[in-house]
């Protein structure tokens, strides 16, 4: 598979938010295990429609950085 094969395609976003996804990979829970701290600087685990980064902010705070 070519790399352009792999790349994130925007007018499939809608498909991160989907609740079947949401359920299979929990992405709260996730951000529960890894335990960010507040004021803390985090990293997204992924691309697209902020899957991972909407847990990631709410772990860190106003005040960290994602």
């Amino acid at each position: 598979m070519a790399a352009h094969e792999r790349r994130f395609d925007p007018y499939k976003g809608a498909l991160g938010l989907d609740p079947a996804r949401w359920a299979k990979w929990d992405p709260p829970r996730l951000v529960v295990v890894l335990h960010p701290l507040l004021r803390e600087t985090a990293e997204d685990l992924g691309c697209g429609p902020e899957f991972w980064n909407f847990p990631l902010t709410e772990s860190v705070g106003p005040d960290g950085i994602v």
